[in-house]
């Protein structure tokens, strides 16, 4: 029982040392499935992912469509930015 114990707290140690660093993207985005009004279900997640930069989270939210300067900011973004292409 003691190495079973002890196998245990290892494993939380070593769950809490790699869990900071999974998650340490500041900018993500999700892909949600519309909501029918006609039904009780939700919205699901079809995907999601998170970037060190806003920029590279609009590319991939826009599956490359919008190309942002990496120093853009989420205050900085204006509708022509986002309707560019390329």
């Amino acid at each position: 029982m003691a190495i079973t114990i002890g196998v245990i707290v290892i494993a939380l140690v070593i769950i809490a040392a790699i869990s900071p660093q999974i998650n340490t993207k500041k900018y993500c985005y999700a892909l949600i499935s519309p909501v029918d009004p006609n039904t009780n279900e939700d919205s699901k997640i079809l995907e999601y992912n998170c970037y060190d930069t806003f920029a590279e989270s609009i590319k991939a939210a826009t599956h490359g469509r919008v190309n942002l300067d990496e120093n853009v900011q989420p205050k900085d973004v204006t509708n022509e930015m986002l309707n560019s292409t390329g």
